[in-house]
């Protein structure tokens, strides 16, 4: 049961929540805008994960601390000397260019069979199209070189009776 104070707080009731955390009804403030009550349980509750995971975060953290790397210097770059260096550099920027034009040939090459083929298929399905119809003008043109033969037979037919 929850009731107030004299000086207007909620009392607890006998489940141990307090009216305020119950009565979550918006608050009118400036007539702006609706305030709700915070729920301190909750907020409480979220305070306490988030501290737990910062924690584990800072222990994650020291648990896998990169540790130094100590190595002993030592000559890179192989044994050639600048201008050896320089040379096989050059010959590489020849030998790519070369293999990029090639390639680039190869690729226009290809392209255009892929387009004559395209053609070619095209070209193959409009004679089809066209034979198609060929047959069918013969078959016309037949029938009206038989139309009045067919004529005279079923008009000699229906003047039999």
């Amino acid at each position: 049961m929850t009731s107030t104070s004299n000086n207007g707080e909620p009392v607890t009731s006998s489940s141990g929540v307090s009216a305020r955390e119950v009565d979550r009804t918006p608050r009118r403030c400036d007539g702006a805008f609706s305030m709700f009550p915070p729920n301190q349980r909750r907020r409480n509750e979220m305070m306490s994960v988030a501290q737990k995971e910062e924690e584990l975060l800072q222990k994650h953290k020291e648990n896998n601390k990169v540790s130094a790397v100590h190595t002993h210097p030592e000559q890179l770059g192989g044994y050639a000397s600048l201008p050896e260096v320089r040379a096989q550099q050059a010959m590489a920027l020849k030998c790519s260019k070369f293999e990029k034009k090639v390639k680039k040939m190869d690729l226009d090459e290809r392209r255009r069979q892929e387009e004559r083929e395209k053609d070619e298929n095209m070209k193959a399905e409009q004679r089809r199209k066209a034979e198609r119809l060929e047959k069918k003008m013969e078959e016309k043109a037949k029938q009206e070189r038989n139309d009045p033969i067919r004529q005279r037979v079923n008009s000699a037919f229906l003047d039999k009776k």
